[in-house]
């Protein structure tokens, strides 16, 4: 799937079973309604199995524009609560890099203390929203940045008049996204709190140090890049001197032997160590485990050191970097890693070159290679680094003049001042140095070159070109803007945070909305009586909504409200005489009184208790169809239209006994 299908019309018709997919929340809905919406534990269990639909419903009768306010009575802010994303999106932290779903308690909503890092930098998160799985989209952009969301969740999105917010459900393949980068957000948590299992009984067991060290943060990275972990030893596969000098003779108390094109370690302990951490059982799901995300820059510094040492490469030719693995979460976690250090990478699936393993459709798992431009090759070079020397070493052949591009929508900008200044391209390259040409034969530029360009109509720095253009080469220090490429349907339980300085935060390098739970908290927070009058008003939305899909019209709906209320439906006379004579024929008989006693509570409250009338009495008295229609058979109640059955014809052709010339005995019991 490479582009996203077209969205229908907004008037178009709504299949028939959007409102509902089962006659479980209709139900709760009503009894709901009987407590007075007053029973908070009926709301919650109402809202675990309709959040989505209340939402849907809502926004298909356009009641968020309705009733906007802010008030008790408003509905937009019920939609904030959907601004979520999956519980493994990467954040950036105080404590460094976590996933969503780790600060967050496990109740719907709470309070959480965390500075998280967004467009204006580190900001304290207070409040968490975690909801049940829900339908999903996964957005991937350009270079294989992504993130999956709810449907509602807005994104930073660059448009030719500046940025704003779009949500999810209206993005669109080439829309762009903010990327963030250069957070330079570490943890400082190197503490290793491993208890080991193994018996201490040996004197020579390996003990691991308090604190992870460079050294041992190395190893690991060369242990999730080229090792192997078996169950009484470790073994990299590397051949470099200089990397099997570094493990025979590392000072952290490993044993390290090489030999036949491996360097293993025979030691239980940091078998158990390392399973402890866990990088993975193989090669396709190697990660870096979730407690060296939060250790500090040096520590992450030097894992990544060991794991490109390993796996990476740094071409001879221009010196740009890379690194290649065939575990997609790897290279998702490297991207976001690097994204901290400033780095941005590219992420290419191999189709010609492929594992020996085999995949689920009879081929075999592709590789995966994470490639750095020239600027971002010289950033990994000055802040990580190779451990070894014959990589380290291409970097001077890097070219002297990295740079990155702006959106080609800054083009576009310097193309309408130059028309409404009247310059020519004499006096732009007389004056300022510059060939106009670069902008009629580049569709992107570079941040130096457009500053020069901004120097020539220095006159129009009160337009809104000139202040765009002045924004990008601004942000170009911390952001990067990127094309969606691919929108997919997904399913996934969802997190968000509120963040009330800056409203948004990095969600896998990707700025997002927070979502504002502080302005519907009070509305959703169980035991607050504001609830009430919100959550009735949102069921009887609900309720209305069915009426529509059952076809009901307007005066069915009046009644089905005062339904709703559980007013008593006025009846005529003959019925109660009718139910005088049944009650007395039925006393002696329990299945049939509690049908009949089925039939009056229905004949009283549904307007309409004719229509299906057989299955009615035969979902709510809980007995079988037989039985059902035997027991009407025997009361002959003419006062019935029968829509679901042949009882009406049978009816006609056999001669009417009034139900008190009955005979009654014990057989029909």
């Amino acid at each position: 799937m490479t582009e996203r299908k077209k969205k229908p019309p907004k008037n178009k018709k709504l299949p028939a079973n959007y409102y509902f997919d089962n006659d479980l929340v209709e139900r709760l809905l009503i009894e709901y309604h009987k407590t007075g919406c007053t029973d908070i534990a009926l709301r919650d269990e109402i809202m675990s199995h309709a959040s989505e639909l209340i939402i849907n419903i809502i926004r298909t009768h356009n009641l968020h524009t309705i009733y906007g306010g802010n008030d008790d009575s408003s509905f937009n802010d019920l939609f904030q609560l959907s601004w979520c994303v999956s519980p493994d999106t990467i954040t950036y932290t105080n404590n460094g890099m976590m996933k969503i779903g780790d600060y967050v308690g496990g109740d719907v909503v709470g309070d959480c203390d965390i500075d998280v890092c967004g467009i204006d930098g580190l900001n304290q998160a207070t409040k968490y929203v975690r909801r049940p799985p829900a339908p999903t989209l996964k957005i991937t952009t350009k270079f294989g940045y992504n993130v999956e969301a709810s449907h509602d969740h807005p994104f930073y999105v660059l448009t030719h008049d500046g940025p704003i917010w779009k949500t999810a459900r209206d993005l669109e393949v080439n829309d762009k996204l903010a990327i963030q980068f250069g957070q330079n957000v570490f943890g400082d948590n190197d503490d290793i709190e491993f208890i080991p299992h193994t018996s201490g009984g040996m004197t020579n067991m390996w003990s691991p140090p308090s604190k992870f060290t460079t050294e041992l943060a190395y190893i690991i990275g060369l242990i999730i890049s080229e090792g192997s972990v078996d169950k009484h030893r470790i073994a990299i596969y590397n051949t470099d001197d200089e990397v099997i000098d570094t493990l025979i003779n590392n000072s952290i108390g490993l044993n390290f032997r090489y030999s036949s094109g491996r360097t293993v370690v025979n030691s239980i302990r940091f078998v158990e160590f390392i399973r402890w951490l866990d990088v993975g059982n193989n090669s396709h799901n190697k990660h870096i485990p979730d407690k060296m995300m939060e250790c500090s820059k040096s520590i992450i510094a030097s894992l990544l050191r060991g794991m490109f040492d390993g796996d990476g490469h740094s071409k001879c030719s221009n010196g740009h970097v890379g690194y290649t693995s065939t575990s997609p979460l790897l290279i998702d976690q490297l991207r976001c890693v690097l994204l901290n250090f400033g780095i941005i990478s590219k992420t290419m699936k191999s189709d010609r070159c492929t594992t020996r393993t085999p995949d689920k459709n009879g081929g075999f798992k592709p590789i995966y290679r994470l490639l750095l431009s020239t600027i971002d090759s010289e950033k990994f070079y000055r802040y990580i680094g190779f451990g070894l020397t014959r990589k380290q070493q291409n970097s001077n052949n890097l070219s002297l003049k990295p740079f990155r591009l702006l959106p080609p929508e800054v083009v576009d900008h310097i193309k309408h001042i130059k028309l409404e200044s009247g310059h020519t391209n004499y006096f732009i390259k007389k004056n300022f140095a510059i060939e106009y040409r670069m902008i009629n034969y580049k569709k992107r530029i570079s941040p130096r070159v457009a500053s020069i360009f901004l120097s020539a109509f220095d006159e129009f720095r009160d337009s809104q070109s000139y202040k765009y253009i002045v924004e990008r080469i601004n942000e170009s220090q911390h952001l990067i803007w990127l094309p969606i490429k691919t929108i997919h349907e997904s399913y996934s339980e969802t997190v968000d945070i509120e963040v009330p300085e800056s409203r948004s935060f990095t969600a896998n390098g990707i700025i997002t909305h927070n979502c504002q739970i502080e302005s519907t908290l009070y509305k959703f927070r169980p035991g607050h009586a504001k609830v009430f009058n919100m959550w009735s008003q949102i069921s009887r939305t609900v309720m209305l909504a069915a009426i529509k899909k059952n076809g009901r019209d307007r005066k069915n709906a009046e009644s089905y409200r005062l339904h709703l209320d559980n007013r008593a439906i006025k009846r005529p006379a003959l019925f109660d005489r009718f139910v005088k004579e049944a009650k007395e024929l039925c006393k002696y008989n329990e299945e049939h009184t509690l049908i009949l006693n089925t039939l009056i509570d229905l004949y009283k409250h549904d307007e309409k208790p004719h229509e299906g009338l057989i299955e009615k009495l035969t979902t709510k008295s809980g007995l079988s169809r037989p039985k059902i229609i035997k027991f009407i058979k025997t009361l002959r109640l003419m006062s019935f239209e029968f829509t679901d059955s042949t009882i009406g014809e049978i009816e006609h052709q056999e001669p009417v006994v009034k139900p008190t010339q009955i005979p009654w005995s014990k057989d029909d019991e």
